[in-house]
């Protein structure tokens, strides 16, 4: 090749190069400035900021299925503490998947989108072990987790048509999807929610909120909490 064309191959290396470090270098701001305006967030919520995952509920991380699922999970920008005597947590959230399974010895994995995460801890250990998500947010589920089985619930068709529950004690779970529980997810545009002991977990899934959104959906979660109690 003539060196013309050498110099033709650097110079468009370079350019790319120089393109993917601004690329980065945005992100990295971004994520900065998202940090910031979250531990301002936090001091209005009367909320503790922690950036790394150390503050996350780590007992609800191991109980609760949104958690199972991929490798690598990670939490950061935590915001915690008490509100309305109960203890709340808002964080970021993300982990990998292998491309159409869950499967966590699979190395080809893919990067999930960071959603946005609310849990609660509940005043009593009662609530049953299950999981309520539109059926779109199962594309990429394990057909079954830890004892998790489809609960159906045909006697409330327009939700049965487009959410999926599983959980270990069909029972108990159809006791606590009371009418006013499922009304309140079909108004809430794809809502999810983790239940388990004292333990609630509501997000939406693949979708990280602006700091001004995230407020919102505490106070669902919250919602949900009263519901369910």
């Amino acid at each position: 090749m003539p060196i013309r064309g050498y110099a033709h191959l650097f110079l468009v290396a370079g350019a790319f190069i120089a393109v993917c470090l601004l690329v980065r270098l945005v992100l990295v701001l971004l994520e900065r400035r998202r940090r910031r305006v979250l531990e301002r967030a936090a001091e209005e919520l009367g909320l503790r900021f922690s950036p790394g995952g150390a503050a996350a509920p780590a007992e609800a991380m191991q109980r609760l299925p949104l958690f199972w699922y991929g490798v690598q999970q990670r939490a950061r920008n935590v915001l915690s503490g008490r509100i309305e005597d109960l203890r709340a947590w808002l964080f970021d959230y993300q982990y990998r998947v292998p491309y159409g399974t869950i499967e966590p010895d699979n190395t080809e994995a893919s990067l999930v989108p960071i959603q946005t995460v609310a849990v609660i801890r509940l005043a009593e250990d009662r609530l049953p072990d299950f999981e309520a998500r539109p059926r779109e947010a199962f594309a990429r589920r394990a057909p079954r987790r830890r004892g998790y089985h489809r609960v159906r619930l045909p006697e409330f068709p327009a939700f049965d048509e487009r959410y999926l529950v599983r959980g270990r004690d069909e029972a108990a779970v159809r006791a606590a999807l009371t009418d006013e529980l499922l009304a309140y997810l079909l108004h809430r545009d794809g809502l999810c929610l983790d239940a388990g002991g004292p333990w609630l977990v509501v997000y939406r899934p693949q979708r990280r909120l602006a700091p001004s959104q995230m407020a919102e959906l505490l106070e669902e979660a919250f919602e949900i909490g009263t519901i369910l109690a």
